[in-house]
């Protein structure tokens, strides 16, 4: 899209040729002192007094950019200026027949030219003029360039340029929201950080440009250095969040607090020393692409999650920095308006590989940890089952007995195996065990749906029940003792006691009822049918 554009624009200027000629871009430094000649033969001679510069630099704030043209048809021409932020410049065209042209590009209200600093400039004659404008900003974020289009031309130009630069930036804003109703979804701290970081980037992005006066009232120079020098911060505690350094080397984990500490400390310099932002902000640029890289290249080593997303992501963020903040630089060698272009486009580009890949790992390890969680479950329910009869093991009747509230009624019967030690001396313990499974199914048939059956020790069984009272699981248990008896021999049965609980008494005092039953029902070795149990 970028190179069909690029196409475009130089198909246009070439059809301009034929009616406006310029010469290459001169740049001088501007003192307050320095006055405009008013005649058009005198500027060569006022040029030849001012201190020429290759580009724009920190040590001065207010500089002459100087071109000189040739226009051929008459025509509404629009002087456009492009490639760093401004807080003020003013426009001189000087024709040959020595007529001054001046226009302020009204740099402290809305500009009609959303993403460009630009005036409208009528030539009625033809000929020569020299094109001046002295510009002036607190810090330039690139090297600026002027330069005269048809209006009508430059507004399809800007059509172009609104629409792809909108697109980029509102891409960028919806992926940012994303992160921020992922982090409200799963309650993740992560999703926060990397959201406000993209805010911050893109609200960092936005301050480039003209746009944001007039669409959101806000003066870029007094918020282009708060975002700028707050990024480090939003991206340390991002690179914290996902890939968490000091866990296997807490080295490289202190050294990312360089990044939050050095974003302080350089927005308390800039408030004591606002010359210097260019250089504190190009150091903290390169501070944090050092840091960032450093530590992105020991999470791929480390094999950490995220890490190639980040990489990836992490190289066209530094592609777009360089051509929309890095300054004396144009991009990666194309005109000003292309390289911002460029740079927006590698900016939403490198959001949109930073959060798709983020989610489909995200998804990933969702996945994984859904199947461990259900791995653990069933590792918990085979831990809470008896491996011989399937039924709950005395891990899970002690959670049961904890899990009550006291608010409810509960019946409790315990149930042994009369002779099965003698059973397995006699026969094996493999009868033994098909009596034991016999016992196990029984009980399981007659309470289903009434009560839970528990194996809580090799021939002793647990029963508990809201809904039975005492004399119902006397029954219950007496069919099932007559069912193991006809089943096996005259000489096994059950030996039962049983326990009924009201809503205020102990858990505790229910089991102990209940054993002190059972044993007394095997100390007087009755005969199975008949059940003992303490009386309330």
């Amino acid at each position: 899209m970028l190179r069909l554009l690029g196409i475009w624009i130089l198909t246009c200027s070439m059809a301009w040729a034929g009616s406006l000629i310029e010469s290459d871009l001169r740049v001088y430094v501007a003192k307050d002192s320095q006055v405009l000649p008013n005649r058009y033969l005198s500027i060569p001679d006022w040029l030849e007094g001012l201190t020429q510069v290759e580009q724009v630099t920190p040590e001065h704030q207010s500089y002459w950019l100087v071109k000189q043209i040739v226009i051929n048809e008459p025509d509404h021409w629009l002087v456009n200026i492009d490639g760093s932020m401004l807080q003020k410049a003013d426009i001189y065209l000087f024709s040959e027949a020595n007529q001054l042209y001046h226009r302020a590009s009204g740099y402290s209200k809305p500009s009609p030219h959303a993403f460009s600093y630009a005036a409208t400039i009528d030539t009625p004659t033809l000929g020569g003029y020299w094109l001046i404008v002295r510009v002036y900003s607190p810090f330039y974020t690139g090297q600026p360039d002027i330069s005269m289009q048809p209006e009508s031309e430059f507004a399809k130009y800007q059509g172009w340029r609104l629409g792809l630069t909108s697109l980029g930036l509102g891409g960028i804003l919806v992926f940012a929201l994303y992160h921020l109703v992922l982090a409200g979804l799963e309650r993740q701290w992560r999703f926060v950080h990397s959201g406000l970081f993209i805010l911050v980037f893109s609200a960092l992005i936005v301050t480039r440009f003209e746009l944001e006066r007039s669409m959101l009232s806000l003066y870029s120079m007094q918020l282009y250095p708060l975002l700028s020098l707050s990024l480090p911060l939003f991206s340390a505690l991002m690179f914290n969040s996902y890939l968490k350094p000091g866990k296997e080397m807490p080295l490289v984990g202190y050294s990312l607090l360089l990044l939050p500490l050095a974003s302080i400390v350089a927005m308390a310099l800039y408030s004591q020393y606002p010359a210097w932002f260019a250089t504190i902000s190009q150091f903290m640029r390169l501070l944090t692409g050092a840091i960032g890289a450093w530590i992105i290249a020991l999470a791929c080593y480390l094999r950490k999650p995220y890490a190639k997303v980040f990489a990836a992501s992490f190289v066209f963020w530094l592609l777009a920095i360089s051509c929309l903040f890095s300054p004396f630089s144009s991009g990666l060698g194309l005109s000003p308006q292309l390289s911002e272009m460029q740079g927006i486009g590698f900016a939403s580009f490198g959001v949109m590989v930073f959060t798709l890949g983020l989610g489909q790992q995200y998804r990933r390890w969702q996945l994984l940890s859904q199947d461990v969680k259900q791995k653990l479950e069933n590792e918990r329910k085979q831990a809470r089952l008896d491996p011989l009869t399937g039924l709950s093991n005395r891990f899970a009747f002690e959670e049961f007995l904890n899990q009550q509230n006291g608010k409810e009624t509960l019946c409790l019967a315990l149930a042994d195996i009369n002779s099965l030690r003698q059973l397995n001396e006699t026969e094996g313990h493999q009868k033994g065990d098909q009596l034991i499974c016999l016992v196990a199914d029984t009980m399981e048939l007659v309470f289903k749906n009434k009560a839970q059956v528990f194996r809580i020790r090799g021939d002793k069984f647990a029963i508990v029940s809201h809904q039975l009272g005492k004399s119902e699981m006397l029954d219950q248990l007496g069919l099932v003792n007559k069912i193991a008896r006809l089943n096996s021999s005259e000489r096994t049965g059950l030996s039962l006691g049983c326990a009924y609980k009201k809503k205020s008494d102990d858990r505790n005092l229910l089991f102990y009822q209940a054993d002190n039953a059972l044993r007394e029902n095997q100390r007087q070795r009755k005969t199975p049918c008949e059940v003992l149990s303490i009386r309330r």
